[in-house]
């Protein structure tokens, strides 16, 4: 027994002449983050490169409508070989379709992956040499009694040769 309690008052002096000892810094450990041992800069959270963009996978084509008159994004998928056609609420993959906004050139369509939205819009146009004319709505107004109607040029059609395979 008092083997056993003299190792006990060595241990609890031992571990009473640390706790009076002055407290460990992190300075010692400065060399270890001047270093960047695990890439990114030092303080930075999350490896300090940003994430990318999941919205910047899809091309906005534009809108149309179904048979029933719901409204229709033409969505382009930079990953995939052909568009797809997706009202409000429906999904591609884990990307849902929140909202389509029509307004000509301007309209929007609004991407959410988790809890993330992004707004995506017609990508610009090229510059065309000779670009056709503006060719009227599809639903015309009929022009009010007295007044004349002004006329819209619509831009001839092009006919792609067509050689049947011998």
């Amino acid at each position: 027994m008092t083997r056993r309690l003299s190792v006990t008052i060595a241990l609890a002096g031992f571990t009473a002449t640390l706790g009076w000892a002055e407290p460990v810094g992190f300075d010692h450990y400065q060399v270890i983050i001047d270093r960047a041992p695990f890439g990114g800069l030092p303080g930075a959270a999350g490896g300090g490169a940003p994430q990318p963009n999941f919205a910047e996978g899809f091309v906005f084509v534009g809108v149309v409508a179904d048979a029933q008159g719901r409204l229709l994004a033409v969505i382009q998928p930079k990953s995939a070989p052909r568009a797809e056609y997706k009202a409000e609420g429906e999904t591609i993959g884990d990307v849902t379709v929140v909202k389509i906004e029509v307004a000509g050139e301007a309209s929007k369509l609004i991407l959410q992956q988790g809890l993330v939205k992004a707004t995506l819009s017609y990508p610009p146009r090229s510059s065309v040499a000779n670009p056709p004319p503006v060719a009227a709505s599809a639903q015309a107004q009929p022009a009010p009694a007295g007044q004349a109607t002004a006329s819209v040029t619509v831009p001839p059609r092009r006919r792609i040769p067509f050689r049947r395979g011998d």
